[in-house]
């Protein structure tokens, strides 16, 4: 196809997805792959329901579907409004192959269902793998593989209040950021769940393994292998909540970073912890936060860091709360740093 291949709505007034779209065999198309021009949400009708390919998933939400092939100038999928609502999940699903020009999945406002790329699915984008231009407020999932030219594996542009999560057997080979969320990683999902972002699997990021752009009041867990250029997880604001690197004895967690390994950019009122099953190698500090470890805060190594070229700890305010290592620390330069007073 010269445009999109599969267009839901083409006039002037955006049109919704409330059943299923699904490719099983091969799409070439001059602009996007699949396209809905509106939301991707609502309940599906009887009929559809009743379908036994559809029974047989458990489907009753809006779903889109890629089991074969999508080779497309644009992006692959591309929903211009949000997916789902706050009332009915909607349902982005990729087991196939995505080569896109632009970006792998795109979802035009917010996330309030399920995106995920399923562990046969491969998603190579010469932008984002997956994209979220508004918050995400459900969940987005790799179990497979995600490979990005110049974007982020996965980007969502606003708040994460849901769960973003790269599975033990998901890799993301980005070049940019691993995982980006543009907001903050805080808040909470309908069902009172705090924000997650979990690496059980693999990301190679060029710039930082995981970013939150701003605050992160939520949980952000490795429990797998983060190789990055810059930091491995990397928070621009403050941290109030939980950030923890830990795998365990069959499995190590593994941070390498050719800056910092855990990079706070305000102040630490929350926990950050690096388990005892878990290495953090950074060609500068291992864990470093530039305001105040504050009362009733926690930095924490029970594993190993390594620092080649700084600090194995490092707060570059004053420290109110704890600083505590029953680990390894190897570093160039001290062990443990307080810039402002203990």
């Amino acid at each position: 196809a010269s445009g999109d291949a599969i267009l839901v709505g083409g006039g002037t007034t955006p049109a919704n997805n409330s059943g299923v779209v699904a490719n099983l065999g091969t799409i070439t198309a001059g602009d996007a792959g699949i396209h809905v021009t509106g939301n991707n949400a609502g309940t599906l009708p009887t009929w559809v329901a009743s379908n036994p390919q559809a029974a047989a998933l458990g489907v009753r939400n809006a779903f889109i579907a890629n089991a074969g092939a999508i080779r497309s100038t644009g992006h692959g999928i591309q929903i211009d409004g949000a997916n789902g609502s706050a009332e009915v999940a909607g349902i982005v699903y990729n087991d196939g192959a995505i080569v896109a020009g632009d970006s792998g999945i795109v979802v035009g406002d917010a996330n309030y269902g399920v995106i995920v790329n399923y562990t046969e699915g491969s998603i190579s984008a010469t932008n984002s793998g997956i994209l979220v231009a508004g918050a995400n407020f459900g969940g987005i999932g790799n179990a497979g593989t995600i490979e990005t030219n110049n974007g982020h594996g996965i980007f969502v542009v606003g708040d994460n209040s849901g769960q973003i999560l790269n599975a033990a057997t998901g890799t993301i080979d980005a070049a940019s950021d691993g995982i980006f969320v543009g907001g903050g990683n805080a808040g909470a999902t309908e069902a009172n769940s705090p924000a997650r972002i979990v690496n059980a699997g693999t990301i190679d990021a060029t710039y930082s393994g995981i970013h939150v752009a701003l605050d992160n009041g939520g949980f952000i867990t490795n429990t797998g292998r983060v190789t990055a250029g810059t930091n491995g997880i990397q928070i621009d604001g403050a941290n109030t909540g939980s950030i923890v690197s830990n795998g365990t004895a069959e499995t190590a967690a593994q941070i390498t970073a050719g800056d910092q390994g855990i990079s706070v950019g305000s102040d630490n009122s929350g926990s950050i912890t690096n388990g005892l099953y878990s290495t953090i190698t950074a060609r500068s500090t291992g864990i470093y936060v530039q305001g105040d470890n504050a009362t009733a805060a926690s930095i924490s190594n029970t594993g190993a860091i390594v620092s080649t070229g700084a600090v194995g700890i490092a707060v570059e305010s004053a420290n109110a709360g704890t600083i505590a290592n029953s680990g390894t620390v190897r570093a160039s330069s001290a062990g443990i740093y307080v810039g402002n007073g203990n």
